[in-house]
């Protein structure tokens, strides 16, 4: 896929998925996390519910692929950074995936209703469980996937195959994830990381060319 594409691409998952997030699943969340809600509720939100979490999963192969086309559109591929941040991609998605799993499995857990047959749906301690680690799991993915994504742009800015103004929102928004292990999932900073990537991707995607990743041969 060539890397304006890949911007656009990525852009337009960004925004459906960020807009979403902010109307329909941060509100379920907060509602959610009282525990006053009852089964049926429950019951009734999760295609919602799910459908968020299918959408951030989106998200994730287009934050991948936009990294991937940029970094082998401009890095050289025989570099020992190269080869460290292709795997740190990898591992951020893996994280991040599993996380929005456990979210999506948290509210099945919580609709199963007191009773059922799932041990977690009767054990708040269990439910509880479920969510810490789910977060924890996500923070890291976050941790990983910003400070990877702000070391393609420094590496990028150094070897000079891209204008440093076109890659600094890619390298704020993953600057401002890489503390989410100690902020927690802060939606100020959810909202910057994701404008961040936002210009990034309309800077690239609004593009009809690029420059040129090597000088052309004299």
């Amino acid at each position: 896929m060539k890397l304006i594409y890949a911007a656009r691409f990525a852009g337009v998952t960004f925004l459906i998925a960020g807009i979403y997030s902010t109307s329909v699943l941060q509100p379920i969340y907060k509602l959610m996390i009282d525990g006053q809600q009852q089964s049926s509720w429950l019951v009734e939100v999760m295609p919602r519910w799910s459908f968020g979490g299918w959408l951030l999963l989106l998200s994730i192969l287009a934050w991948m692929t936009l990294l991937v086309t940029l970094m082998y559109s401009y890095s050289p591929v025989h570099r020992v950074s190269t080869t460290m941040q292709s795997g740190l991609i990898v591992i951020a998605a893996l994280l991040l995936i599993l996380g929005i799993l456990m979210g999506l499995t948290r509210l099945e857990v919580l609709a199963a209703g007191n009773g059922g047959p799932n041990l977690l749906a009767t054990t708040p301690l269990g439910v509880s469980l479920l969510e810490n680690t789910a977060v924890a799991v996500l923070r890291a993915g976050l941790l990983m996937g910003g400070g990877v994504s702000a070391w393609i742009g420094i590496d990028l800015a150094r070897l000079k195959k891209l204008p440093p103004l076109v890659l600094a929102p890619e390298i704020i928004a993953g600057v401002v994830m890489v503390p989410a292990p100690f902020t927690g999932l802060a939606t100020w900073q959810l909202l910057i990381a994701l404008a961040g990537f936002l210009v990034f991707c309309l800077v690239l995607g609004a593009r009809r060319t690029l420059p040129a990743a090597f000088p052309p041969l004299s």
